[in-house]
């Protein structure tokens, strides 16, 4: 039997799944899946599974793979965006956009509400807002899953980032937070308090991403890390027959993809 640190249940009552997701707001967070079969996974994580799925070259299980990817879309990002860039972070527009310690925890949330490759992943504080997630795509009719993890064991990655405890020993003599942030955080889930816009704060958005273990996709991240404890993560199946009954309740409480998705996100962006 293989261990698992992550408690899984089924529902197929809807007064009983709302009961469990409700006795943990306020102490956890929460993401829903539209396939209770889906591993839960990072953009980043995605693309490299496609990218091994299409070649089976040694260098795809290389560690700096992860890294190389998200360096290489964010720099395409920059060089298309580099204008915006710069007004979003109050710099002057008519230069280059540089990566610098007072950005480079925000740029990559930029790049995951973008569309790019990133190991961010956007959780909720509000479960309702997580069952919205799992029935967005009106062209997945199996079970659904709610994922719950406490809110409380996961460290702030701004304290981690000068932490020894929570990074790689280093040889390299640029030792810095942002070298940090890249190559050294240890296998495990961490929370980014930045980059707060409007579509975020209507999601009650919360920021997690993972250290730098790239042969792990952000599940094994949860699976591996040593601070989250055995009995905080939850996996909670839901019956595709509830599907039609959670989206009447959703639209009764004004949870809709209007409400959800104000502007761009680059609009009331908030450093």
């Amino acid at each position: 039997m293989i261990y698992s640190k992550i408690i899984t249940e089924r529902f197929s009552d809807i007064s009983t799944l709302f009961d469990r997701l409700s006795s943990e707001s306020g102490y956890y967070i929460f993401r829903g899946m539209a396939s209770a079969s889906w591993r839960i996974q990072t953009s980043i994580d995605r693309l490299l599974c496609h990218a091994r799925q299409q070649n089976d070259s040694m260098l795809l299980s290389e560690t700096n793979q992860n890294t190389f990817s998200e360096l290489h879309a964010q720099n395409v990002f920059i060089q298309n965006h580099s204008h915006q860039l710069n007004r979003l972070f109050g710099k002057e527009t008519g230069t280059e956009f540089k990566i610098d310690e007072s950005n480079f925890l925000h740029l990559p949330i930029i790049l995951q509400h973008y569309g790019y490759p990133t190991r961010i992943q956007e959780w909720t504080t509000n479960w309702k807002i997580a069952l919205f997630f799992c029935l967005d795509d009106a062209n997945k009719t199996e079970d659904f899953c709610v994922w719950s993890m406490n809110e409380t064991e996961i460290p702030d990655i701004e304290l981690c980032l000068d932490d020894p405890d929570y990074l790689y020993p280093t040889g390299i003599l640029e030792n810095n937070r942002i070298n940090a942030f890249y190559h050294r955080l240890k296998a495990g889930v961490y929370r980014i308090n930045k980059g707060h816009f409007q579509r975020k704060d209507a999601q009650k958005g919360v920021t997690l991403t993972t250290g730098r273990a790239d042969y792990m996709d952000f599940q094994q991240h949860i699976e591996e890390c040593t601070w989250i404890s055995e009995n905080n993560v939850h996996r909670y199946v839901v019956d595709s027959s509830l599907r039609n009954t959670v989206h009447e309740f959703l639209n009764t409480e004004g949870i809709t993809h209007e409400k959800l998705f104000p502007n761009d996100i680059t609009d009331g962006y908030i450093i």
